[in-house]
């Protein structure tokens, strides 16, 4: 993967707006979208939590690349859950 590529947002709001606007997902506070998901703006596949934290993932509904985006939310959840098991074994 080459992080590089793409967009790259310093700004929370931003990558939502950008989201929003079908230019990909944005992983961000679930406070911050939770009127878009409710009013069917943004789609939420699934809800990250960090310790003290829950995130979204969510993309524009009916995005193009929808299939390419679940996959690398699959892979995300995936490299998540190896590094909480790594954090426990320390």
């Amino acid at each position: 993967m080459n992080s590089n590529r793409g967009l790259k947002f310093n700004e929370e709001s931003l990558v939502i707006q950008a989201s929003i606007s079908g230019q990909g997902f944005a992983l961000c506070s679930k406070v911050h979208v939770s009127d878009d998901v409710a009013l069917g703006i943004l789609v939420q596949p699934l809800n990250v939590s960090l310790d003290g934290f829950t995130y979204s993932t969510v993309y524009l509904e009916n995005h193009p690349k929808e299939t390419l985006i679940l996959k690398f939310l699959d892979w995300l959840v995936e490299a998540a859950s190896s590094f909480s098991q790594l954090r426990a074994l320390e």
